[in-house]
């Protein structure tokens, strides 16, 4: 069986590491346009902001690694259009374009960030953050002295994750979103209401909101025209969000161009399937196709249609959505549905928004949490929950996504034996507590 794998990221390199264990004998080629494989891209605004020196910490393996596992693996070598009747693909290199025939094909290719069509992303003012490159230039830019005033288009993951690390220069940063709050959609203004508060409180951010980009000018300085302001920056990283690489082949698509999947990441054309940023993913309540561009996402399914084609059962059930941040002090976590995911699907709900503390008084360290939970109204099955607080947040969202995934209602959440220790917790823990009055 020979398999040909677009892409060499999160999910197209999962797949093939697991497929080579599960089939040593196997013929595995994959196509990567860039000269490395398996980019840790999550960790590129901790790069960035210089939390570490060596890029080389973002490649969990290297070139050579597969290519001593057997694997056929082409660098700088990009696809450019598939031949499904024949099951062959086109590749184009720097030298010359050939021709590669496949029994399965496996389309890993990723997304690509979201830029204005006016604009050039240079890597030298304006700059994006998704390859490694960017990563590098991009910290270069930030530790030259003349680089004071740093404007990001975009209050999702990677725009806040950049203003944590901007901050760790010392220089001042201009935040911009069309949307009435950061983080939007995935967070509700009740979660956000704390860590909105410090951003806006902090001398070195301004944090601006519902507000559209007519023009962007790069001369000496970038200037930026958002309605009635014009803003100065000595250069802006743009953070808008992604759009799946998949305009080289014709499949059924979502929108935005992600590939549709079923439950086996099988897409509309035999013998060809879909992982990872391009393409959709379902989820474990509503069983539903949505796109979910998360790390874990794009692993899993890796790893799950390696095992699926290998003919080797799994117990994957979908995705939740689960995801975390850090943004100033704050940890920022949800998992499952939020309120307007309940109404699209026709869920009758009911929400608690709920406020207590991580652990003990008498042991230093207490400090609030706050928590939004959805639930079934009927039978109060958990459907999702929304965190926020300093301390002790994430493990709690982590213990929900097997609350939600296991359709527990509040009545068994608030009974759920959680571990205690004055350290970590109360003797009725802030879980527990939610569950006792989601009634």
């Amino acid at each position: 069986m020979k398999y040909l794998v677009i892409g060499g990221n999160a999910a197209g390199m999962s797949f093939v590491a697991k497929m080579k264990r599960n089939q040593p004998d196997s013929e595995i080629v994959v196509i990567e346009k860039r000269d490395y494989v398996s980019l840790g891209g999550c960790g590129l605004p901790y790069y960035v902001g210089d939390y570490f020196e060596d890029e080389d910490k973002l490649i969990a393996r290297t070139v050579d690694s597969f290519l001593d596992m057997g694997i056929d693996l082409r660098i700088k070598e990009e696809v450019v259009s598939v031949d499904k009747k024949n099951k062959s693909i086109m590749i184009k290199t720097k030298e010359k374009t050939y021709e590669e025939t496949y029994d399965k094909l496996i389309i890993s290719s990723g997304a690509s960030p979201i830029v204005f069509s006016d604009v050039e992303v240079d890597n030298k003012k304006i700059f994006t953050l998704t390859s490694l490159e960017d990563g590098i230039n991009l910290k270069k830019a930030l530790k030259e002295s003349s680089n004071k005033k740093v404007g990001i288009i975009g209050a999702g993951f990677i725009g806040l994750e950049l203003m944590d690390s901007v901050l760790n220069y010392d220089h001042k940063v201009t935040v911009i979103t069309r949307d009435e709050d950061i983080l939007f959609p995935l967070f509700s203004k009740e979660i956000l209401e704390d860590v909105t508060n410090d951003i806006n409180n902090n001398d070195q951010i301004e944090l601006l909101n519902n507000l559209n980009i007519s023009l962007i000018s790069s001369k000496e300085k970038i200037e930026v025209i958002a309605e009635d302001k014009i803003l100065e920056f000595d250069f802006l990283v743009l953070a808008m969000g992604f759009r799946p690489n998949t305009n080289f082949i014709d499949l059924e698509k979502l929108a935005n161009g992600a590939i549709i999947t079923d439950d086996n990441s099988k897409t509309s054309e035999e013998d060809i399937y879909a992982i990872g940023d391009c393409a959709t993913v379902k989820n474990a309540i509503t069983n539903q196709n949505m796109y979910l561009p998360l790390a874990t996402t794009a692993n899993k399914l890796g790893r799950k249609l390696a095992d699926d084609l290998s003919g080797i059962k799994t117990s994957f059930k979908g995705m939740l959505g689960s995801t975390s941040i850090k943004v100033l002090d704050y940890e920022l976590g949800r998992t499952g549905l939020s309120q307007k995911d309940c109404i699209n699907n026709n869920i009758k709900f009911k929400t608690k928004v709920i406020k207590d503390v991580n652990q003990t008084g008498y042991y230093p360290g207490q400090t609030s949490i706050k928590a939004k939970i959805i639930y079934n109204e009927d039978n109060l099955e958990v459907l999702g929950i929304e965190m926020s607080g300093k301390k002790g947040v994430i493990g709690r969202v982590d213990a929900m996504s097997v609350v939600i995934l296991n359709k527990m209602t509040t009545k068994e959440l608030g009974y759920i034996d959680f571990a205690y220790s004055p350290p970590f917790a109360r003797t009725w823990d802030f879980l527990n507590v939610i569950g006792n009055v989601s009634k």
